[in-house]
């Protein structure tokens, strides 16, 4: 049997069928990854082709595909609903409207153990017969010239649909996830200091799995000798990943620990700057059993010369962690290095016990720059260098702009141009960068820029200029203060957020028009006063190893990015609501506690008033008086016990203070209500100070595919509509014959419109026509309600002519509209509103969603855009989606649509009240215009 059907139980050979049949019940859906190029296969038009994970493009990459009897498997696109096919002597498959053949299938296993798969045209012989994709273009061919089907190029990774909006997921909110966790652990984690001397006493103690056999014996890390070194192999067939393992006596069970170490002297080469470690535990046997996934990883984005630096991939320094839990062993592998290598070297490396030292102010990094397709040029240089190199880690790789056209004299800007995915209110940035390595030279450095802040404007940005940047000073060094140096850092000061960056090379240190980078970062910096032990140790172990999770880089076949996500949020929520910094925590209470005694004052000064006023109340009044008077007493004390608290300990306030000070303030506000002067308010203050993290909370940010009532892009990204010929405020509702406008006052920009306070109110099972207000004949309205409330509307399978209960009404759709009749491109417009086909409420009472769509000949109620499209979006043509709300009564209830009720008052569009209004006449009630 082939390996497919086991890994695909849902493709279930069908007893008795002929070969050419399927053989199958329920075709299989999911997404083929090609790993040497990196990208995902799809369909776009009728061409086969293969881009680079985006989540937009998802849609249009998604197969449903079968497999017979013989092992032969048939691939239909989803969106587009094309198999693919091939045309004779043509080395590109396309997507052909039937199933013209299927292809041979074969699996395997690669170096991982992963399963992967082959195609293999089954009608044409020769080595030219397996569907391939390199990275030189975006096109899946027929593998001429490259090797049999289990090439590289030619193997095909299955990724389940779920898996892939597990994958979509985590991509989108891995560098949030990434930030907030750093905030945590600024905000938890106090201060240490090494104690005791080194752990490390014999070379025993020490093992690597990369020995370099020429050099470097990795006893020397522990000799306090600079001049000798350890040196993982360079020889061929080295380990990928080399590491340090060290063993030690734990019998104390101790979980916090310090690293010093030393670079190689005169060798500013090979440092590693990013290292993750495992822990392990010894057996009896004297081996050593490693835990599968690091507890934490330490990274340096911008290596430094310093010699004391905290962190790794510096020229000296330490770093510090907290393991998961008590280990006798660990294991430091080294992800990276500073010159992109893949082994490494130390002079010295020795290992230490910490302990608690106090609070100490933290800077924490917020990288806003993570990938290359974040950034962009008008001017890029075609023959070499990339963005993504900029990220890489190595000077050496660069990105260039263009120099091939005249010397870089084309008549274009020399820019560089940064996209934030996940923009928020920031302002002041640091742009650190390094010139690019090429021999030793640092040249065609950036020495004038304009800077520009970038606001979204349909799909492109409107910019605005900041400032002009210009180097001063020595330049020809590391660690400029400003732009121009071999390495620095420049401050920005954007004054208002942007959603992107741009900068503008106007002169280099030698002239050119063109420049280079090697590296770059674009980060800003939030500084924590002080750690707070309001976390536990084990919370702040599970977010590290979560943190580390968030750092493996994964393609989309490989692990559980579902359980990778799932544990940084939990980590990251289960410490949130314990953990403010002291500082925050202190500025709240007073607050608080000063506005709950403010009140409390004001209640007591009208009680006193109420006690002279009457005698009945007297002695109850009075009682009330000093138990109020005894409460802000006690409050006032334990503030005192805080204030002691909060200059005694490392940092924060213990739960169960706060817990004591949160209990006697309920009772404060309690008492002062009881007074019923007007304080009744006063509870809403307990709620407000339940959770005083909430500066801390995380708010999802979900991919589109995963939004309610999605649309092909972000709804809340700006798409703007670019025909400003074509307008529409709304739609009228006509409920049983009565007529409502919905408009807004101004035309809306952007094309997606959520306007859920506004509502049409019909009897169940009642005639309902909905019309879009619009001014132009060339675009057709698509009316959806979202019957089963599952939060998307049900479209897929709606034919040409036909309706159900979700695609409930359009005036054309392939030439008919949704009552069966044929229909003109043209649409009709009476008044200002497009001509629509009536619909039935439905008989069920509730409050149901509802869309209207401006479209072109398109049923999807996301919109035509992205995705499998490629021509007629809905923004260029002058569409508009408006998406509000049906309430459907009982009939029984009611006579008519409460929105144009007689009961309430009418009124002429002169403002005179009208009794009677006459029948076809236009009135105002409650506000909206109304046709009688």
């Amino acid at each position: 049997m082939n390996k497919l059907y086991a890994l695909f139980p849902a493709l279930v050979l069908a007893a008795g069928l002929a070969s050419s049949a399927k053989a199958q019940s329920t075709a299989e859906q999911g997404y083929f990854y090609n790993k040497a190029s990196n990208r995902i296969m799809m369909v776009e038009g009728n061409v086969v082709k293969a881009y680079p994970f985006d989540a937009n493009k998802l849609p249009a990459s998604l197969f449903e595909f079968d497999v017979n009897n013989e092992g032969a498997v048939a691939f239909k696109n989803v969106l587009s609903q094309r198999y693919i096919g091939k045309v004779g002597n043509f080395n590109t498959p396309i997507g052909t409207q039937t199933e013209e053949f299927r292809y041979k299938l074969s699996s395997t296993y690669d170096e991982e153990g992963y399963t992967y798969y082959s195609f293999a045209d089954t009608t044409t012989t020769g080595s030219q017969v397996s569907l391939h994709n390199n990275n030189t273009n975006n096109v899946v061919r027929w593998n001429a010239g490259i090797g049999g089907e289990e090439s590289a190029p030619s193997r095909w990774y299955f990724v389940s649909a779920e898996k892939m909006r597990a994958y979509a997921s985590l991509q989108a909110n891995k560098l949030t996830l990434k930030n907030i966790g750093a905030d945590v652990l600024a905000a938890t984690v106090p201060a240490y200091q090494k104690k005791g001397s080194g752990l490390i006493t014999a070379e025993t103690q020490l093992n690597t799995n990369s020995q370099d056999p020429t050099e470097g014996p990795i006893k020397n890390l522990i000799d306090n000798n600079e001049t000798t070194y350890f040196h993982s192999s360079y020889q061929g067939g080295h380990p990928k990943v080399a590491n340090i393992q060290v063993t030690f006596d734990n019998t104390s069970g101790h979980k916090t620990f310090q690293v010093d170490y030393k670079k190689r002297k005169q060798n500013p080469y090979n440092i590693p700057t990013k290292i993750a470690i495992y822990g392990g535990k010894k057996q009896a046997n004297g081996t050593i059993t490693w835990e599968a996934q690091p507890f934490t990883t330490i990274a340096n984005e911008k290596p430094n010369t310093e010699t004391n630096f905290e962190g790794v991939g510096a020229y000296g320094g330490y770093f510090q962690f907290s393991a998961d839990q008590a280990y006798d062993a660990f294991r430091f592998d080294v992800l990276r290095t500073n010159s992109g290598s893949d082994f490494f070297t130390y002079s010295e490396f020795q290992l230490f016990q910490t302990e608690v030292a106090g609070p100490k102010p933290r800077v924490v990094k917020h990288q806003f720059i993570e990938k290359g397709s974040q950034m962009w040029s008008d001017n890029k240089e075609p023959s070499e260098g990339s963005y993504a190199e900029l990220l890489d880690g190595k000077n050496t790789t660069f990105f260039h702009s263009n120099w091939s056209t005249n010397q870089g004299n084309n008549g274009k800007e020399h820019n560089l141009m940064f996209k934030f995915d996940n923009p928020d209110e920031v302002t002041k940035f640091k742009f650190a960068y390094e010139a690019r390595n090429a021999n030793g030279e640092f040249n065609d450095r950036p020495t004038e820029i304009d800077i520009y802040g970038g606001t979204p404007n349909g799909d492109n940005y409107t910019w605005t200029k900041i400032k002009t940047e210009k180097a001063s000073g020595n330049i020809n060094t590391h660690g400029v203060k400003g732009i121009g140096g071999i390495s620095g850092v420049l401050d920005i000061d954007t004054q208002k957020p942007y959603s992107a960056l741009k900068f503008v090379v106007n002169k280099t240190n030698t002239g050119k028009k063109f420049f280079t980078y090697g590296e770059i970062a674009l980060y800003s910096e939030v500084v924590f006063p002080a750690g707070t032990t309001a976390a536990t140790e084990e919370q702040v172990t599970a977010l590290n190893k979560a943190l580390a999770g968030l750092d493996q880089e994964l393609r989309p076949y490989q692990g559980n990015p579902e359980t990778i996500e799932k544990a940084a949020r939990e980590a990251i929520n289960g410490i949130v609501k314990d953990i403010v910094s002291s500082t925050t925590q202190k500025q709240e209470a007073d607050a608080l506690l000063a506005e709950a005694l403010a009140k409390a004052d004001v209640a007591i000064e009208k009680a006193e008033e109420a006690i002279r006023k009457s005698d009945f109340t007297t002695k109850f009044m009075q009682e009330q008086k000093y138990y109020l008077l005894g409460l802000i007493e006690t409050v006032y004390q334990l503030r005192s016990e805080m204030d002691h608290l909060y200059n005694t300990m490392v940092g924060g306030y213990t739960q169960e203070q706060m817990s004591k000070f949160k209990e006697l303030l309920a009772n404060l506000l309690t008492g002062v209500s009881f007074i019923n002067v007007g304080t009744s308010d006063l509870a809403g203050l307990v709620e407000s100070f339940v959770d005083p993290a909430k500066n801390f909370k995380l708010v999802p940010i979900e991919p589109w595919m995963r939004a309610d009532y999605a649309v092909h892009w972000d709804k809340y990204s700006n798409l703007q509509v670019k025909r400003q010929d074509r307008l529409s405020k709304g739609f009228r509702a006509t409920v049983n014959g009565e007529t409502t406008e919905f408009l807004k006052e101004e035309r809306p920009e952007n094309v997606y419109n959520e306007m859920l306070d506004y509502v049409v109110e019909a009897p169940a099972g009642a005639e309902v026509t909905i019309e879009p207000q619009y001014n132009n004949v060339w675009m057709h309205g698509y009316v959806y309600i979202d019957a089963n409330q599952d939060k998307k509307f049900a479209w897929e399978n709606v034919e040409a002519g036909k309706s159900n209960t979700e695609v409930v009404a359009y005036n054309h759709y392939m030439g008919f509209n949704s009552l069966g009749e044929s229909a003109r491109n043209q649409a009709t417009i009476e008044n200002g509103f497009i001509k629509m086909p009536a619909f039935t409420a439905p008989e069920t009472p509730g409050v149901y969603r509802m869309r209207l769509k401006i479209d072109w000949n398109n049923l999807d109620p996301a919109g035509q855009f992205n995705g499998g499209y490629t021509s007629n979006f809905i923004n260029d043509n002058g569409g508009y989606i408006f998406d509000f709300l049906l309430k459907v009564v009982d009939p029984t209830a009611i006579s008519s649509s409460t929105t144009t009720t007689t009961q309430a008052p009418a009124f002429d569009l002169s403002g005179r009240r009208v009794s009677t209004p006459a029948q076809g006449q236009v009135v105002i009630v409650n506000g909206k215009k109304v046709v009688k």
